[in-house]
């Protein structure tokens, strides 16, 4: 297979399964949360009586819908690695490591580690994460 062909069928799969995982994810949380899930559904009811039904501007209101939806993109990732190929000979700075052209780069993602946390100001998700903890 070409690359060409296979970054075509990984965009093909991208487009559907990641956006059913995480709806399933997403109800899965609220189902172990009872508390967000009244949250996310008043957030839903207040939107659609403001604007009388789903209109752009409804779905632009659903601020806790839309936390809650990215605080389930950060528990549990679309897509949890990416994998590349290094195109040129790069030395990694302030370390003594070398990456040379055609070595296999696999990156992590690592949302739920403290460590890539401890340094990032929450602002929307300081309530949110206080409350929300991943139950897998």
């Amino acid at each position: 297979m070409t690359e060409a062909t296979a970054q075509a069928f990984v965009f093909f799969i991208a487009g559907f399964e990641t956006s059913s995982s995480t709806v399933t994810y997403c109800i899965f949380e609220m189902a172990c949360h009872p508390e967000i899930q009244e949250k996310v559904y008043i957030d839903i009811d207040q939107a659609l009586k403001k604007h009388g039904g789903l209109t752009y501007d409804s779905l632009a209101e659903m601020e806790y819908l839309s936390q809650a939806v990215d605080e389930t993109l950060r528990l549990y990732p679309s897509v949890p690695i990416l994998n590349r190929e290094c195109t040129r000979e790069y030395d990694v700075p302030g370390t003594n490591l070398h990456i040379s052209k055609g070595d296999a780069i696999v990156i992590p993602v690592l949302w739920k580690l403290r460590i890539s946390w401890r340094d990032i100001p929450l602002t929307s998700y300081r309530a949110w994460l206080s409350v929300w903890k991943p139950t897998a």
